[in-house]
């Protein structure tokens, strides 16, 4: 398994949640049989789960996250 590790840094509300849900979502997308892991803090597990649908049917027009 081949892994990916990439230090996203910035100050508050500067997009990096947004970035890197979009590079997840476009990876997706491009590997339909690709599976994914996301580790958030237990606290934003909702909130990223609600931007990835919201993001997939803004970009892709897909409902959900899931390939």
């Amino acid at each position: 398994m081949k892994a990916k590790f990439e230090i996203i840094a910035g100050p508050a509300m500067s997009g990096k949640t947004t970035k890197l849900a979009k590079d997840v979502l476009k990876d997706a997308y491009e590997n339909p049989d690709k599976q994914f892991i996301i580790v958030v803090p237990e606290q934003a597990g909702n909130a990223y789960e609600k931007l990835l649908i919201e993001l997939n049917k803004e970009l892709y027009n897909r409902p959900g996250f899931m390939n």
